[in-house]
């Protein structure tokens, strides 16, 4: 009888703990944890027997799908971060799993920030990109990248033909069909100076070990943004600058604040 109790107790504390799971959602959903829901939370939990590291997981476990929840347009505003700090408050998610998503909103709040509030108020550098300002010049961006360009970096040899021989008598052949061909040039998109892209209030440069840029906004003609890096035409420039940076975050701060700047302009 005690091993058809000890599975009973077993089904009956994974019955509970799903039941938690969904009050734990059910309460996180409006993005605020009140005494009436954290009081329920907390007696499920006492019922089904729940160590304080098994609660802790279930807790670290619901804090993290809020988070993704909140993130999953890219941006976090003052209201959504006010409420995942009350959830992770009001429930006890451990320090180690805050810290551990903490990059996440932090990021996606200074995407919100860029885009939506007054340019007094984006965050900047103070003057530590390392590159001579202007007057009235202000450095909100410097990020390591490189500089990409099109070279050419092998030939290949095309249209050349064995062509096919023919006997015509014994230890005399004619071969017909043979070209030599011609060499043709095999381009590639490959770095060439690394350094330090920075984004001011009234240019863009980039300040590299072989080759520099200073482009400020009035010459610039056209932006295009990818997902490691950005490309733009400058009027005294032949051929457009391309960026690529070391991460994908870089790219993307990158080219919101490069929008920003541009629209308010």
């Amino acid at each position: 009888m005690a091993i058809f109790r000890f599975f009973a107790d077993r089904k009956l504390k994974k019955q509970q703990i799903a039941t938690l799971r969904q009050i734990l959602a059910d309460a996180v959903h409006d993005g605020h944890i009140d005494d009436r829901e954290l009081a329920q939370i907390r007696h499920v939990a006492e019922e089904a027997k729940l160590s304080d590291q098994e609660y802790q997981v279930l807790v670290d476990e619901v804090y993290a799908k809020v988070v993704d929840f909140v993130v999953a347009d890219r941006r976090v505003n003052d209201a959504e971060r006010a409420a995942v700090i009350q959830i992770a408050d009001r429930l006890g998610v451990s320090n180690n799993t805050r810290h551990s998503l903490e990059d996440v909103l932090h990021y996606f709040t200074l995407l919100e920030t860029i885009e939506k509030c007054p340019m007094a108020q984006i965050p900047n550098r103070g003057g530590t990109s390392g590159v001579p300002l202007k007057a009235g010049e202000i450095d909100y961006f410097a990020h390591p990248a490189q500089m990409l360009e099109e070279r050419v970096i092998a030939r290949q040899s095309v249209g050349r033909s064995q062509g096919v021989s023919f006997r015509i008598v014994k230890g005399v052949s004619y071969r017909v069909g043979q070209s030599r061909g011609h060499s043709v040039p095999v381009h590639a998109t490959v770095p060439v100076s690394s350094g330090d892209f920075v984004i001011t209030n009234k240019r863009l440069i980039f300040a590299g070990d072989r080759k520099s840029v200073n482009a400020p906004y009035d010459k610039i003609l056209h932006t295009e943004g990818f997902s490691d890096g950005l490309r733009f035409s400058v009027t005294n420039r032949q051929k457009p600058v391309t960026i690529q940076f070391f991460t994908d975050k870089s790219a993307e701060i990158a080219c919101v604040l490069i929008s920003r700047i541009l629209n308010d302009s």
